[in-house]
């Protein structure tokens, strides 16, 4: 199946992608620029128009999952996750859509920074409610955790996240994470 991303223009044999916009008037700011896929990031075309285009997020889970997108600061990956997040937010809020375990209040998609993510699951704990927070973060359809090389180097952190992603893929959802290296080069 053949998957084409809206306005898309190729330039001397590199794509530009103009990913999703929040509003009209954020066309104007720098945060909806185009993404340019050239040779060096050219395998990430294929996931990329599957989590920007298609409408079967399970079909996405099953292809490329976890989604981890590697590079500099300032290489495009906060705008390709955020792109995703618009994207899917639009598709899973529409009246009808068969979600797979969330409300149409509430679609299953949250977006974290690394450090976001670690303050929340702490605070979570501090305030007795670790249980309910783990129940609606490991249940959703779409997690992005950004930065994942910030995350602060506590054990229960790192746990808290791990199995976070284990049940998010376990229950056939999608996780994408950055970072500026590979999560195998990370020390801790």
């Amino acid at each position: 199946m053949a998957f084409r991303l809206k306005a898309s223009h190729l330039i001397d044999g590199v794509l530009q992608l103009d990913l999703p916009q929040n509003s009209p008037d954020q066309a104007r700011s720098r945060l909806a620029a185009p993404f340019v896929v050239g040779p060096e990031n050219a395998l990430l075309l294929a996931p990329i128009q599957r989590l920007l285009t298609g409408d079967d997020l399970a079909e996405a889970a099953r292809l490329f999952n976890p989604l981890t997108l590697v590079g500099p600061s300032g290489s495009g990956k906060s705008q390709l996750a955020q792109g995703m997040i618009r994207h899917w937010r639009e598709v899973l809020e529409r009246p009808g859509r068969g979600l797979l375990k969330q409300s149409v209040l509430d679609p299953g998609i949250e977006y974290f920074t690394a450090a976001d993510f670690g303050r929340e699951a702490q605070a979570a704990a501090a305030e007795e409610r670790l249980a309910e927070w783990q129940s609606r973060i490991r249940n959703l359809q779409l997690l992005v955790i950004e930065d994942v090389h910030r995350l602060r180097p506590r054990s229960t952190i790192h746990q808290e996240l791990r199995h976070t992603i284990d049940a998010i893929l376990e229950n056939g959802g999608v996780v994408v994470i950055t970072a500026q290296r590979e999560p195998a080069a990370l020390t801790q």
